[in-house]
């Protein structure tokens, strides 16, 4: 486990960027902070490809594109793990329960610091690869996360049947995949020679609002009815 003072570390941080994105008092979903986030950065998109700039800046452009999709997708799950491990029924308890701490860090995070049980998992776990986000996220539902969210039934407002990623997207790993693929590049590699075509872009904003959209709905099911 990662020293109690690299975790404080990482929840601090956390709770100040909750408290910049969301305010004191406001309360906003972390289904509606991923689409304000992706909105913006379609717009500005747009706003460049739109533009005279040079074919240099508009590549430039697609790559922020991709960082910043990463970015909401990451932000989205972390929020949703934050609240559905305090009002769901996760199996939270599992994805720690190995981890070695001593009695008096256990005393100065849980007694000096009130940390909840999703701060924890949040700073303990990755969330910027599939793979990872399907570990995670299994342990703490009891089955195949990845595996459950391509057979899910997305519904509309009148609950008929919108789609399945599965039937709708049948590409939707493999593109979100390369998602994080070209997410990891561009932040870790420097190039100027890199090329991203409009046509790849879409197909990955597609897979990706897709996926969000139905973990949405997939995870809401664990909320208890009576809340």
């Amino acid at each position: 486990m990662r020293k109690l003072q690299d975790i404080i570390l990482r929840i601090d941080e956390i709770r100040e960027a909750l408290s910049k994105r969301y305010g004191e008092k406001d309360v906003i979903l972390p289904i509606d902070a991923f689409w304000e986030k992706t909105r913006r950065s379609l717009l500005l998109l747009d706003l460049v490809e739109s533009s005279k700039s040079p074919k240099e800046l508009k590549i430039e452009a697609r790559k922020n594109f991709i960082i910043n999709c990463v970015t909401a997708l990451e932000n989205f799950l972390k929020d949703t793990i934050f609240g559905l491990t305090e009002i769901g029924n996760l199996s939270a308890r599992e994805i720690l329960k190995e981890e070695k701490i001593s009695l008096y860090d256990a005393y100065k995070l849980f007694v000096d610091r009130k940390v909840s049980l999703g701060e924890l998992i949040v700073v303990r776990f990755s969330l910027n690869n599939l793979e990872q986000i399907d570990y995670l996220m299994s342990t703490l539902i009891g089955s195949k996360f990845l595996d459950e969210v391509g057979e899910f039934e997305v519904k509309d407002e009148d609950n008929n049947l919108k789609f399945t990623l599965n039937n709708r997207f049948p590409e939707w790993r493999n593109r979100l995949s390369e998602l994080f693929r070209l997410r990891h590049l561009y932040v870790h590699q420097v190039s100027f020679k890199d090329r991203l075509g409009l046509e790849k872009i879409q197909k990955i904003w597609e897979a990706l609002s897709a996926f969000v959209e139905t973990t949405e709905q997939y995870l809401f099911e664990f909320i208890p009815m009576d809340r």
